[in-house]
């Protein structure tokens, strides 16, 4: 009985994920978004979830978050600058960070070599959402580098893209599947009762 009561919950959890997602997707926060990075920065993303910030110079200052416990990635968090914060960083002025890229990192000796990620003028396109708290670089150690984090700060997981629609629909089907199947196979067993 109570193990019908969880799939069942459990079916309608998938199910209500699955939908949403798809409706996301293709009418709401899903949908990839483009802004030039000085609008982003003036106006905000709004309820935006993946986005591509256009014109924005990906800094070559970067900061590490070590990983926290032997089978997880470390991080590299940097900067996303528009062009004109770029020419005030430059010149030494202190800039302060609306926007932050992070990635995992796979090859511990990228650090070493610098290339970790692409710097330069660029496209950024991710994911909006924080690395793990326990792995964020805190606002003292981007001070040292010259730059203050904004206190609402985006951080956009670069290269990262909501889920494929087919998964999302699997997802949906298979909320309303299991079930379904397992309520059948109940049915089944108490007319042969």
């Amino acid at each position: 009985m109570w193990i019908r009561l969880l799939v069942l919950a459990a079916g309608m959890v998938m199910m209500i994920t699955g939908c949403n997602s798809l409706i996301s997707q293709f009418f709401g926060t899903h949908r990839l978004r483009s802004l030039p990075a000085t609008q982003a920065m003036e106006e905000g993303l709004g309820d935006a979830d993946f986005i591509r910030l256009e014109a924005t110079h990906v800094h070559e200052t970067y900061l590490r978050g070590a990983p926290l416990h032997s089978t997880d990635k470390p991080i590299v968090v940097y900067p996303l600058l528009s062009q004109e914060q770029a020419m005030a960083y430059a010149a030494g002025q202190e800039v302060t960070l609306q926007f932050l890229g992070w990635s995992t990192v796979y090859d511990l000796n990228c650090y070493d070599r610098g290339d970790c990620y692409a710097a330069g003028n660029s496209a950024a396109q991710g994911l909006v959402r924080p690395p793990n708290p326990r792995k964020t670089p805190s606002d003292s150690a981007w001070a040292q580098l010259n730059f203050r984090l904004s206190p609402d700060a985006n951080y956009l997981q670069i290269g990262r893209e909501p889920m494929a629609w087919y998964w999302n629909l699997l997802l949906f089907l298979g909320g309303i599947g299991i079930p379904v199947a397992l309520e059948a196979r109940a049915f089944r067993q108490q007319r042969q009762d």
